[in-house]
């Protein structure tokens, strides 16, 4: 028996159909429990770890790195391919307030929780609060499938989870290039201003070599292939913007997050299209990606670490839960953003174990990678086991489970309402809801001659 599990894991290929088959078992084990697949996905790489397959161990699974950069890749052009501006249009306050809300209230919880009660230095207390903001838009993009939610709540968690991603990357800019400096250590209470340069500078070329991607990508589906091999373009603009990004020494995950903002709001229509294309294997990348990442889970660190693990873990659930009350409040939000949106933004993963890997091979936290990695992963682990049951009853409590359907009020879009309209006079309506209109969608004709044609019409 021990020659057959050789013999069968002697090649990082066969070693993947066994990560593969096992997760797709695992994952419709859990489904008959009613519970959602990410969590057998991860449970299964969990029991995998502790089996100590050969070529399964902890340390032959880099050579599964370039999959799981590629998921990563995935989920994050997925998630930016949610972010279009006319859809979002009035949900853009409370996004506002949330990502301002996450980018102090659960970072100073989590640097509170684990400077103060767990001992650790300021340095590493500071990679765990951004850890921590990161999100799972992998795992709540899958709940919201399953579930089959829509409305205005699951537009703005969708939405909520590529922009904190985007604020927890940043964050890891930061406190990375601080401690790359020459004492390798935190300079001061202001570092994030003095460092906030940098991070914007890492942005803007992050968002550069998206934009570009996705510019050639629409050059190459328009003038070579054609539409019909559009998601296949999307595939290689994910491997592009990661592999350039890369290089260059900025995000990956920032990098493709912009192809996919740019693709949304460029080519929207084709780019369903070619998202289409791409959702038609995601099953199969993200069984691979989250057994892998269980399997990554080392229990021997975990075990001493336990204590630390149930700080960091109850640090980052209160902090959300407190930031996404806040910036509801402050949004005048309706209750069940304000009252289920911090439970659904439990799910931790995605880009979060993109940071956790990536402390790995950073030489400014060498002394304290595995540290940061086993709390992580376990916290994370757990997470991944209660954060999508968790999201989905959020769902539930907020009614737009099971709305994925056609109904009357489909036809009226948030971003097509006007709140508290109060015009002067009829002319001064129909010129207000003619920028609305305009704001929102294409119309073939000048905005002008389209008002006099309505007003002419009224007369």
């Amino acid at each position: 028996m021990q020659n057959l599990l050789e013999l069968t894991t002697s090649h990082p290929l066969l070693s993947l159909a066994i990560v593969l088959m096992a997760g797709l078992i695992g994952g419709e084990l859990v489904v008959r429990l009613h519970m959602p697949r990410v969590t057998g996905w991860i449970a299964t790489g969990i029991c995998l770890g502790a089996l100590q397959l050969p070529q399964l161990e902890l340390g032959t699974l880099k050579a599964f790195w370039p999959l799981t950069d590629f998921v990563l890749g995935y989920i994050a052009f997925s998630v930016g391919s949610h972010l279009n501006i006319r859809n979002l249009r009035n949900a853009g306050k409370r996004l506002f307030l949330l990502l301002a809300t996450e980018a102090t209230i659960t970072p100073a919880v989590v640097v509170c929780v684990m400077y103060f009660l767990a001992g650790f230095p300021i340095e590493v207390a500071l990679v765990f609060a951004a850890v921590a903001v990161a999100q799972a838009p992998g795992t709540t993009m899958l709940v919201v499938r399953e579930s089959r939610s829509r409305g205005v709540f699951t537009k703005t968690l969708i939405a909520a989870v590529a922009l904190i991603d985007m604020v927890a990357v940043l964050l890891f800019v930061v406190i990375d290039a601080e401690l790359s400096g020459p004492n390798d250590t935190i300079s001061g209470p202001w570092f994030l201003i003095t460092s906030l340069p940098h991070a914007l500078e890492t942005l803007a070329i992050a968002a550069a070599i998206g934009g570009a991607t996705a510019l050639l990508v629409i050059g190459v589906a328009r003038y070579v292939v054609g539409r019909k091999l559009l998601g296949a373009a999307m595939v290689a603009a994910i491997v592009i913007s990661w592999g350039v990004a890369d290089e260059v020494g900025v995000s990956p995950i920032l990098a493709a997050t912009f192809v996919g903002v740019a693709l949304a709001n460029i080519l929207e229509e084709e780019e369903r299209v070619g998202q289409r294309y791409v959702d038609s294997f995601s099953d199969v990348l993200f069984t691979a990606f989250y057994t892998l990442a269980g399997l990554r889970l080392d229990f021997s660190m975990v075990v001493p670490l336990a204590g630390m693990v149930a700080l960091f873990f109850a640090a980052r659930m209160i902090g959300k839960i407190i930031s996404v009350f806040t910036a509801m409040s402050l949004a005048g939000a309706i209750k069940s953003l304000r009252n289920y949106m911090g439970l659904a933004l439990l799910p931790h993963g995605g880009v979060a174990v993109g940071l956790l890997f990536f402390t790995q091979t950073d030489p400014a936290m060498a002394a304290h990678a595995d540290s940061i990695l086993a709390i992580g992963l376990a916290a994370l682990a757990i997470n991944q086991l209660l954060g999508p049951s968790v999201t989905r009853f959020a769902l539930v409590w907020a009614r737009e489970a099971g709305k994925e359907k056609p109904r009357l009020l489909d036809f009226l879009r948030e971003q097509d309402i006007i709140c508290d309209f109060k015009p002067k006079d009829r002319e001064a309506a129909i010129r207000k809801l003619a920028d609305r209109l305009y704001a929102t969608h294409d119309v073939p004709i000048a905005k002008e001659e389209y008002v006099a044609r309505v007003l002419q019409r009224d007369a």
